[in-house]
């Protein structure tokens, strides 16, 4: 068929899909005779935003997707002090929120960064907070001020079918936003790892690319990009993204407690094989069979029995052992789990009042939580002080360079060698407190401007 031809076929073809339906992805730009998602994409862009991190450290660079090789030159070792050379990486995040300016993002973007700014389509440079972070999912929540923000609409990726058209929006290597598309090339990828149920897309993703929007055909928000699969160091063509069934959960958590805070169900879950399925006198290899239940956990308190096959957890379907993991660990432990399974042939549901985890003994400070130094901790004994176990990028400590390990031996000149000391003094303490730091053989001195 002549070109010309093929092309006037393409477009009555899509003039003939009812170009004005939500249903159809392309419109026909009547001026020029095109298929274009120009105006899928131009709504939603300025919801799509730029962060720019400064750390000083030798992790990973936050323009690295998880998933990419180490570049030889995104390492640097341990300096001992605080004049470290200082890094700089950027990544994407997506605008959830205009009335209280939260962006959604990647955890691995912002886990090692001092300071935090977002960049807005429009030349806004804003600083960022970060509200919290959940490594395990790889997703963090940020707070800016700005009025005018653009929301991208968060769209049901329960309802995504392999070969879904899908769009990618982010900013790769620095450069301006950038658009890509493609198609929902798998469901459900673990990548080996808890709390995951990627999807997986053909749509180029690159460094830069994290925590940047997957989006589908109508503009609404599916996934939030998170890591590429390569040898290279360059897009292949397999790219994952949070879906926001699961980002949601995370979300709401991370508002809540500033931190995802898992129950635990207190079994042992193994894979449904061919043979145990017909041993069990079940249709399909679906769900998770329950091994063991340890004594007094909350599986037996709810009436879990080993032999049970759980088949639903939360309203959701089990498929396997992961999907039970996904459940179990995405739930709030003060909140119920409604559970089905098959037990002798028969439904039976039972609800779970799942274990809380041990709370952490700590004292939380202008964006950073001192904790009694642990036992495994190389300093442990050498020297009196408190151990710093967390360090919230775009907050006071975090502008100061303190780091997750190091150790605070005195707060204000005052000596703390345990979290009464440190409780005491920060009773008293002013507009700054200076801390004394010791990381590794080396010490400095940190001022903190102390938010009010």
């Amino acid at each position: 068929m002549h070109r010309s031809v093929f092309g006037a076929v393409v477009v009555a073809a899509a003039l003939a899909a009812s170009p004005s339906s939500a249903q159809s992805p392309f419109i026909v730009d009547p001026d020029r005779g095109v298929l274009s998602l120009a105006p899928v994409v131009g709504p939603i862009s300025p919801g799509v935003v730029q962060i720019f991190v400064e750390g000083a450290d030798d992790a990973r660079m936050a323009q690295r997707p998880t998933e990419l090789p180490v570049p030889p030159d995104a390492r640097v070792g341990p300096q001992g002090g605080p004049f470290e050379r200082r890094q700089r990486g950027s990544g994407s995040g997506v605008v959830i929120d205009a009335d209280a300016g939260l962006v959604l993002t990647n955890h691995h973007v912002v886990e090692q960064g001092a300071s935090l700014r977002v960049g807005l389509i429009d030349g806004r440079s804003l600083d960022a907070e970060v509200i919290g972070s959940d490594e395990a999912t790889d997703l963090a929540l940020l707070r800016i001020e700005a009025d005018g923000l653009t929301v991208v609409e968060i769209g049901d990726s329960d309802q995504l079918q392999v070969g879904d058209l899908v769009i990618a929006i982010g900013y790769p290597f620095r450069l301006e936003q950038t658009v890509t598309l493609g198609i929902v090339s798998g469901l459900g990828r673990t990548l080996q790892r808890q709390f995951t149920d990627f999807i997986q897309t053909d749509a180029a993703i690159n460094p830069g690319n994290s925590g940047g929007a997957l989006v589908d055909s109508r503009g609404r928000l599916i996934g939030i990009n998170t890591a590429i699969y390569s040898r290279s160091g360059g897009n292949v063509g397999i790219g994952y993204a949070v879906p926001m069934a699961l980002a949601n959960v995370v979300v709401d958590q991370l508002l809540a407690f500033g931190e995802v805070r898992r129950g635990r169900l207190g079994v042992e879950p193994q894979e449904l094989s061919p043979e145990l399925a017909e041993a069990l006198e079940l249709p399909s290899t679906d769900g998770a069979l329950i091994a063991e239940v340890e004594p007094g956990s909350a599986g037996e308190q709810a009436g879990l029995e080993a032999g049970d096959v759980l088949i639903r957890a939360g309203g959701l379907r089990v498929d396997g052992v992961t999907d039970l993991m996904n459940a179990v660990g995405l739930t709030r432990p003060d909140r119920p789990l409604k559970l089905s399974v098959m037990r002798s042939g028969a439904l039976v549901e039972l609800e779970a009042q799942l274990e809380a985890p041990a709370a952490t003994d700590g004292v939380v400070f202008a964006g950073a939580r001192f904790v009694t130094l642990p036992d495994d901790h190389p300093l442990r004994g050498r020297l009196d002080g408190v151990g710093v176990d967390l360090v919230r990028p775009g907050t006071a400590t975090g502008r100061t360079g303190l780091r997750r390990g190091d150790v605070v031996t005195h707060l204000d000149a005052h000596a703390v060698s345990g979290l009464d000391d440190v409780r005491d003094v920060l009773q008293r303490v002013g507009d700054a407190a200076v801390l004394t730091v010791v990381r590794g053989n080396a010490e400095f001195e940190l001022t903190v401007d102390v938010p009010r």
